[in-house]
């Protein structure tokens, strides 16, 4: 059995996730050559879990930080092309294509996002999760000066996968409304599929969404419908590794906001059509926040997330909103459900159920 790990929840709509697909699988080992068998999707019904090979990661992280420092992609001028080519993202999905012009919007949007998709992973795990094994492997100035380059780049382009499959429902949810269907099918639609609908106006049939949306898993990038995702992966001989802690009634994170103790009811939001059912002083337990979650959190008595480090979303909107916030809980949004009365010691990175 193969063995794959949750590399984390988010959500992002499947026209994202097989761009992503295409450019870590087939992209990235002609331009950084290395690169990763498979970036596998759940889709839950609400939220999308990515879960990648565990023998893939370790490769591709030594392969990543092996790079000598004269490596084209640690380069000022690559990561200011990339910086630039972000700002020219975020302009193009500003306004809602007309009519007219939507292939041709379509097909530049996607070649923007396939060209600055591999630096913007870069900027995510470099300075992020592999920050010390690569200052260990280049211990030295240029090695910081690189961290601090592309650090800024992260920071440029923090949150542009949800900004993109924001603008995606924003621009497709009107156009399934009109053609009878579900909005909220836009985000179950892969590339092909949205494709199709822009150029041709033609769409799958509404039953086989409709069984998609119950949940389905991504896998090389085709769609198969399952609502047990688990028993699907062992047929395929793919076994999930979770390294999941037992719940006793007591969970642990890292303090992201000081605060004292602080008791609520649960609110789970895994997708930002839910942020319409919290109520001010919920106690918010999601898998990581999003910049459309601001409203919430700002309603939120405490934040809870199951990802993240000091400078996470989560983290770095708590202590802008002076809220007690605890990050990086592994479970929370698994172990605790709606309603659930909970105690969270925001001080010592501590939640119980009460």
């Amino acid at each position: 059995m193969k063995k794959i790990y949750l590399q984390f929840t988010r959500d992002f709509d499947q026209w994202v996730n097989e761009i992503v697909y295409h450019v870590l699988v087939e992209r990235f080992p002609k331009l950084f050559g290395t690169g990763i068998s498979d970036n596998i999707v759940h889709y839950t019904g609400r939220t999308c879990e990515w879960y990648r090979h565990l023998d893939d990661m370790s490769k591709f992280k030594k392969d990543m930080i092996g790079k000598g420092l004269d490596f084209f992609a640690f380069q000022p001028k690559i990561q200011s092309r990339y910086i630039k080519d972000v700002h020219s993202l975020r302009k193009l999905i500003s306004r809602i294509p007309k009519k007219p012009e939507e292939a041709s919007f379509l097909k530049q949007l996607t070649n923007l996002y396939i060209a600055l998709y591999p630096y913007y992973m870069m900027g995510v795990f470099v300075p992020g999760a592999w920050r010390e094994d690569f200052l260990k492997y280049h211990h030295n100035l240029r090695g910081q000066e690189i961290i601090k380059r592309i650090f800024k780049s992260r920071e440029t382009s923090e949150g542009l996968l949800k900004e993109i499959s924001n603008f995606m429902r924003k621009w497709l949810r009107p156009k399934l409304k009109r053609a009878g269907y579900d909005p909220g099918f836009s985000k179950i639609l892969s590339v092909e599929e949205v494709k199709n609908f822009i150029e041709n106006g033609v769409l799958p049939q509404k039953n086989k969404l409709a069984k998609r949306n119950r949940g389905f898993i991504c896998l090389k990038n085709r769609i198969f419908p399952t609502e047990n995702h688990i028993a699907f992966l062992k047929r395929k001989g793919i076994l999930i590794d979770s390294n999941d802690k037992k719940f006793e009634g007591l969970l642990r994170g890292t303090a992201a906001y000081l605060g004292k103790k602080i008791s609520g009811r649960v609110k789970i939001i895994l997708n930002a059509d839910e942020t319409k059912q919290f109520r001010k002083n919920m106690i918010l337990v999601t898998s990581m926040t999003a910049p459309e979650y601001l409203p919430i959190m700002k309603l939120a008595r405490a934040i809870v997330t199951d990802e993240g480090g000091l400078t996470c979303h989560a983290a770095i909107v708590a202590r802008e909103l002076k809220k007690p916030c605890v990050i990086g809980t592994k479970i929370a949004t698994k172990v605790f459900k709606d309603g659930d009365l909970v105690e969270v010691d925001a001080n010592r990175g501590i939640i119980k159920k009460l």
